[in-house]
């Protein structure tokens, strides 16, 4: 057994709801609280996922696992083309000997990727 205090307003609007469709009062404020919880109950779960969710990508960062795309050009490549670089060679012939864009040889040269330079 539930009862219900409710403000004027709502009271007169539930009565005239229930005259006009022919059913209870009682009826409107039980499909209401169940409405209610169905999306409360979904509320917690997906909180609870989202905890999870971020728990698991902290343990992978902690465990020192990269999102995203792979790099391009590794550690060597990257002093191999500054090294390149500084001996004179033009940023045009070193990317185009490493087979990646001007722009990632500049991305990589810098110490960025792309998704860092997005968020910036």
């Amino acid at each position: 057994m539930l009862a219900i205090r409710l403000p004027a307003e709502i009271e007169k609007r539930l009565d005239e709801l229930a005259k006009a469709t022919g059913r209870t009062k009682t009826f409107y404020a039980r499909e209401a609280i169940l409405e209610y919880l169905d999306d409360l109950e979904d509320i917690y779960l997906a909180e609870k996922r989202l905890e999870d969710i971020r728990a698991g990508r902290a343990a992978a960062v902690a465990r020192g696992v990269r999102r995203g795309r792979k790099r391009l050009l590794s550690a060597q490549q990257v002093a191999h083309a500054r090294k390149l670089i500084e001996q004179g060679e033009g940023p045009d012939n070193v990317a185009k000997s490493l087979n990646v864009s001007r722009r990632t040889l500049y991305r990589a040269l810098s110490g960025t990727n792309a998704s860092e330079q997005k968020s910036q």
